[in-house]
């Protein structure tokens, strides 16, 4: 029987396709952020369309910088949480570009901009982001 985890999903989350979707406003690193949203039952977002991208970006209406779900490999390629296949992109000009301008090593994803393009940021970069996207299914 497929049984869905629905208690854990908080009531103010937002279903699109089967999925359900929060934004969690606050000063997070990567880790910290992940840590909660499994907390919740849930995951840091994948997005795997534009179709999600657009839904995810509605969302985030005042176009904050939110953490998302990839991460960096040690092939320096990117993977999602769950282990999706990493086929969609939506970086923005530039990126990902691990830049030494603030903090090296930026291995995980942020939604970047008020258009819902990405940026690779350090884990531990809480001063250029203010929450994260969780999913549930």
């Amino acid at each position: 029987i497929g049984y869905k985890k629905t208690h854990l999903i908080p009531k103010d989350a937002v279903e699109y396709n089967d999925h359900y979707y929060k934004i969690i406003i606050g000063t997070y690193t990567w880790s910290e952020a992940e840590k909660e949203c499994e907390k919740m039952g849930g995951y840091l977002v994948t997005i795997t369309s534009d179709q999600e991208q657009n839904f995810v970006n509605g969302l985030n209406d005042s176009g904050i910088c939110v953490w998302i779900g990839g991460t960096r490999n040690k092939e320096n390629g990117w993977n999602w949480v769950t282990g999706e296949e990493w086929k969609y992109e939506n970086w923005a000009p530039g990126e990902p570009n691990d830049s030494l301008n603030v903090v090296s090593d930026e291995n995980r994803v942020a939604i970047w901009n008020s258009i819902g393009q990405w940026n690779d940021l350090n884990d531990a970069n809480t001063y250029e982001q203010s929450g994260f996207v969780c999913e549930w299914e």
